[in-house]
C-alpha cells in the first residue's frame, strides 16, 4: 500500500495463480492508467480525504445540482393544463 492509495485497503493488487503461485496480473496505484487513477479518486473526494471540507462541499453541490436538474427537467416536461395537439385553443373554433 502506498500513501497515495487513500483507502484503508489500498488500490494496488496482485492476481496469483491459485495452484502454482505465479503472478498473473499486477496493478500498482503508481503505474495505473490515467482513467484508473481518476476513478480511484471517487471515494477520497466523497469522504473529504483529498482536500478536506472543500471536496465534501463540492461533492454535495454537484449532487444537489444533479437532483435539481432532475426536478426542473420534470417540471419543464410536465405542464399542467397542456392540451393534446388536435384540440383548439381557448377562443378558437
Amino acid at each position: 500500500m502506498f500513501p497515495e492509495d487513500r483507502t484503508p485497503g489500498g488500490r494496488s493488487f496482485v492476481a496469483l495463480d491459485q495452484y502454482r503461485g505465479d503472478v498473473l496480473d499486477m496493478e500498482s496505484s503508481r503505474t495505473a492508467e490515467l482513467g484508473t487513477k481518476i476513478l480511484n479518486y471517487k471515494r477520497p473526494v466523497h469522504t473529504g480525504e483529498v482536500f478536506g471540507a472543500p471536496s465534501l462541499a463540492l461533492a454535495f453541490l454537484t449532487s444537489f445540482m444533479l437532483a435539481g436538474q432532475v426536478v426542473t427537467g420534470f417540471l419543464i416536461w410536465w405542464k399542467p393544463g397542456r392540451r393534446s395537439l388536435g384540440s383548439p385553443r381557448r377562443g378558437e373554433s
